[in-house]
């Protein structure tokens, strides 16, 4: 159910603006295998412990300890591993017996997995099982208004297809943005189509006939297998001071790396029929989505939400208080702006912040950045 940025690379090429690609969810999850539904383990008494068997959530939030949101979960762990305090374990101990029936999957796909798993001798409702931080979306897509237009006329945008707010996890995100933002977006593009002026069809024909042969170009050309760019594109993004706790030495280096893939990597690659074509252009749109989070990453200067930058730990509301867009700027490089929020006009007055509740060690070579 996640797209690999296709639609977000097409975009960027008619010319719409980005926004929000320096935030991304690194989730907690098995290290051995899927699970959907984690965060309900939370409030019933569930906690990460380190190696030493330590609730290590309690150092760094002592208020909200382990029930909190992953972004900042994952940020501990991959803290207490560099300190060498790991592996993380999911503990169990403290959740009422009674809570965990009700909590194992009862049909579904969930419970095939359930079933499966218990045959291989892992039970995740019985014992402790190692977890580990897992990098999975981007928040970043085209900036889009309530109605779901975009800077491009006639381009609207619905879901994960728009920039989605990078703050805290919402549950049942997917659902909730997939059907609000897409109702938005379906009477925008109706109210628009009433007005609009006519289609230009001149050369229409030539221009789809172009795209077609870009696109099957790859279909039958003996190259590099989709799969191994793809893993390539991970092992630059996945370190943790890439993704995690994030540095200006660190996020260059990984921009460099791919801006070689790109150049070296991505024309090379085939695909010996359509399923792989496709697998192709999935690949594509995976590295065009990481180069724009390493770009934007680069520029917030600060610490706010799921983005941390370890040389720049503090939240800077002078500077930063601001959405970051990014523009294709016509000669193949990137534009950057900042949108001020204008939290003078929203309802409720803002007084703290989510982060506030939590206390990352602050290294002494790091110059304060702002409030």
């Amino acid at each position: 159910n996640t797209p690999t940025g296709e639609g977000a690379e097409m975009a960027w090429r008619a010319g719409a603006r980005m926004r929000d690609f320096e935030f991304g969810r690194v989730w907690n999850m098995p290290r051995y295998f899927g699970w959907e539904g984690q965060t309900t383990l939370m409030p019933l008494g569930g906690r990460f412990v380190n190696a030493l068997g330590e609730p290590f959530m309690e150092r760094y939030s002592p208020v909200l300890g382990a029930n909190t949101d992953p972004h900042y979960t994952t940020m501990a762990m991959a803290l207490e591993i560099r300190e060498g305090r790991g592996p993380i374990y999911f503990d169990i101990s403290r959740i009422d017996p009674a809570d965990l029936v009700l909590l194992k999957p009862q049909d579904g796909w969930q419970k095939l997995n359930y079933d499966k798993l218990k045959a291989l001798g892992m039970d995740m409702f019985r014992d402790n099982t190692e977890w580990v931080p897992q990098m999975t979306i981007s928040y970043g897509g085209m900036e889009a208004d309530g109605k779901g237009r975009t800077s491009v006329e006639g381009l609207f945008a619905a879901g994960t297809a728009r920039s989605t707010e990078p703050g805290v996890y919402a549950g049942g995100f997917a659902l909730m943005t997939t059907a609000v933002t897409g109702w938005l977006a379906g009477e925008g593009a109706a109210e628009y189509l009433q007005s609009a002026p006519a289609a230009r069809t001149g050369c229409l024909r030539e221009q789809v006939e172009a795209l077609r042969r870009n696109i099957y170009a790859p279909l039958g050309r003996e190259g590099l297998a989709p799969k191994a760019v793809l893993t390539r594109i991970q092992e630059i993004m996945f370190p943790y001071d890439v993704s995690i706790l994030k540095t200006e030495g660190a996020l260059r280096r990984a921009l460099d790396r791919l801006t070689e893939l790109r150049e070296r990597d991505l024309p090379r690659m085939g695909a010996s029929d359509p399923h792989y074509l496709l697998k192709l252009r999935e690949v594509r749109g995976v590295a065009f989505i990481s180069e724009l989070y390493l770009r934007a990453s680069l520029e917030r200067r600060e610490s706010r939400a799921g983005h941390y930058r370890e040389d720049h730990p503090r939240r800077d509301d002078t500077r930063y208080l601001a959405w970051q867009t990014l523009e294709n700027d016509g000669r193949g490089g990137v534009k950057t702006a900042w949108t001020p929020v204008p939290l003078d006009r929203y309802r409720h007055p803002v007084t703290r912040y989510y982060q506030d509740n939590f206390r990352f060690p602050v290294s002494p070579s790091s110059a304060p950045s702002g409030t």
